[in-house]
Order: structure tokens, then sequence, then C-alpha cells
């Protein structure tokens, strides 16, 4: 397994063939600057603790707010059948590649297709939410990093025929590796608000499980706005943080003085996708996924004016083991 701790590259394979148990992703979004339309893309090993076959899967969803139009595409192929490099971002997983810069792929189903082939240019620097020494800690059980925050990118993409350009959208790409999906979880992210350039925004909420309890929701911020960097990633307590979740909208704070960072991220019930995320356990985690959710955020900090920043372009995502949460589950 690569040094994460130390290692200059986060984008570097923690899988490796044969071993486990392991679930592991790679996730690219990119959304439209002036339309809510965003398009994202998933790259994931799954070595399962059981008997089942180890496998590897490629996801691609296309968000379309402005008509109300939501697609989701998955294939899946044996974990024989796909490469990747242990050195490098390089997988193939038949016609899809992810490469750092760089992805191009095609996943069809009974109604139509989605293809891709877009490039992508990051010179900010990774964010990592858990801090470095708790990516090589027991908990919690799946780590996640962001090697490209603020990514721009080109190329195109069609979805059912209907070519876009990708010319000034903006995304990130995600990594992250684990035994598991933590139970119950909530991510945002975000570099496109309105009225604000070179600012980005991601958050995390996510409950533990010691001795069979769980823990109240910990939560941890980041934000890059204006030339300042805040890192509100100390500490996994609830001391100075708050998350409210529901399967719609999430509300957090979280304070490390004389900083505190507070907001809202919410969507309607119908621009969420669900997706089946197996786990090496064979237990089953609904992942409840827009990229268009509806952020207001609030900047506190001594001796400065308050800041509120606001999109309508937030990556938001939520974890849960309960089946009942009402969500259209896609694939």
């Amino acid at each position: 397994m690569p040094d994460l701790v130390s290692a200059p590259d986060l984008l570097l394979p923690v899988v490796r063939r044969g071993s486990g148990p392991i679930v592991e992703s790679y996730f690219l979004k990119a959304n439209a600057p002036d339309r809510r339309e965003a398009i994202w893309l998933k790259h994931t090993f799954l070595l399962p603790r059981d008997d089942r076959p180890a496998s590897a899967s490629v996801w691609a969803i296309h968000f379309d707010g402005e008509r109300n139009a939501y697609r989701a595409f998955k294939e899946s192929w044996p974990l024989g059948s796909v490469t990747w490099q242990d050195d490098a971002l390089c997988l193939r997983f038949g016609d899809c590649v992810l490469e750092k810069g760089h992805a191009r792929g095609r996943l069809r189903d009974d109604s139509g297709s989605v293809a891709w082939d877009l490039r992508f240019t990051d010179e900010s620097q990774p964010l990592v939410m858990l801090g470095r020494l708790l990516l090589r800690a027991p908990i919690p059980r799946i780590k996640f990093v962001s090697p490209m925050p603020d990514a721009a990118f080109s190329g195109r993409f069609t979805i059912d025929g209907e070519e876009r350009s990708t010319g000034g959208w903006r995304g990130m790409l995600g990594h992250n590796w684990g035994s598991r999906h933590n139970e119950l979880y909530a991510w945002t992210h975000c570099n496109l608000f309105d009225a604000e350039k070179d600012t980005v925004f991601e958050a995390g909420c996510t409950s533990l499980r010691f001795a069979g309890l769980e823990t109240p929701l910990l939560t941890t911020a980041t934000l890059r706005h204006r030339g300042r960097h805040y890192e509100l990633t100390r500490s996994l307590t609830t001391r100075n943080r708050r998350s409210d979740l529901s399967y719609y909208r999430w509300f957090f704070s979280v304070a490390e003085p004389p900083v505190r960072i507070e907001g809202v991220v919410q969507c309607a019930k119908d621009e969420m996708v669900g997706l089946y995320y197996d786990n090496p356990d064979g237990r089953m985690t609904y992942c409840l996924n827009t990229k268009i959710a509806r952020v207001k955020l609030s900047l506190f900090e001594e001796g400065c004016d308050d800041v509120v920043l606001t999109s309508g372009s937030a990556a938001f995502e939520i974890g849960t083991a309960d089946p009942h949460h009402g969500v259209w589950m896609a694939v």
C-alpha cells in the first residue's frame, strides 16, 4: 500500500490485485457555469470480504436541473479484465479510461448512451479533510481526499445523442477508499459560487461506530476564499461542531476560533439520484446524490467582515443504511 501520509501524489491507487477487502473510488464532477447542469463520473474497485467476485465499475450521471431530466448509467467488469497502474492514475475499465487530467469513455443502456472525452487541469493544492495522519488510522473506515479540488474543464460529452461542450465548466476530482462506506454520512463540494471566483468549499460529516454504538455526526470543513485557506479539520469531536441532516437538507456549523463556517445545502427530492453502493462486508449503502444542490455559506472571522456565499451548483451526497429514504434508485 502506498504511504499516503508522505506521498506527494494523493492520486495513487490503494487497491492491489487480490488484496482486500476494500472499496475504492475515483470520482469526477463538472458543473456548467451558466445553468444548473452537471456530469458526474465514478470509477470503483470492489474487493469483497465474502465469496463474491472482485469487480470494477464505472458510473455516469447527467444532472439537468433546467429540464428536470436525470440520466444514470453503470457498467461492471470482473477485476481481472481491467487494468491500472500502482505508481500513477491510469485506469482502464472497458472503453473507459481515467488518467490525471483526462477522462474518456462510453456507457450504454436499453434507452440510450453517454460518452465523454474530458480534459481537466488544476494548479491548486489537494484538500485533505481528515488530516494526513488519519489516512492511516483504523477510523474512519472510509478515507477521502480531493487531489484536484478546483479543476477547469474542456472537451465534450454526449448524452443520448445530444452533445455538450464543457469549456468553462468547473469541478473536481476526488478519491476515497476503505473497508466499507460509513453507515451515515454527508458530503458537499462547490467551486462555482455566484459572483465569486477562486473560491473552493468542501465539507463532510459522518458517524462512527464503536462497540456497536454510533457517535453523533462529526463534521469537518475547508474553505479557500480570496487567497485565504481555512481548514477546520483538526478535531473529530462534536465540540464547536454541529450537523443537522435530513435526506434533502444539511445544516452545518464548524468553529475553530477565531473562525466559524456555517451553512446549509439542500435540494428538491427529484433532483437526487439514488445509487446502490455495495460494501466489502455485503451490506448495502444507499447513496443519495446530486450535483446541482443549492448552498448558502457564511464565514465569520474575528476582525473581518462576514462573508456570505451562494450557489446552485453544489455537489451534495448522503449515504444511509435506510432503504426507506424515498429517493428514486437508478443504478
